[in-house]
């Protein structure tokens, strides 16, 4: 199997990568020292589009997939490994509300 990104994809890969390498990367351990959890740069991630990015539009998601989702998670995490997985993990979690209907 022959697996290529879209256009679409390379280009949230680079917007994802280019936001976390700028606001990200510089802070993460000055973050981290000072047990900050930077609400201001998970605001302009949902702007972005980034949470609830699974979640159809109707829900208030972006309505893409998981591809999308796991490219998200991956650039993240290369800037921020427990922040990545934070971030994944709380998409997870709305995960099975949504589904059940809760």
């Amino acid at each position: 199997m022959d697996f290529q990104l879209t256009e679409e994809q390379l280009q949230l890969r680079k917007s994802i990568r280019e936001f976390a390498e700028r606001e990200i990367a510089p802070n993460v351990m000055k973050w981290d020292e000072a047990n900050h959890f930077p609400v201001d740069v998970i605001k302009h991630l949902g702007k972005m589009g980034v949470l609830g990015m699974i979640f159809p539009v109707e829900h208030g998601g972006a309505g893409l997939g998981y591809v999308e989702y796991v490219i998200a998670i991956e650039e993240l995490s290369r800037v921020d490994g427990f922040g990545g997985h934070h971030r994944g993990r709380a998409q997870f979690t709305l995960l099975q509300p949504y589904f059940s209907g809760a």
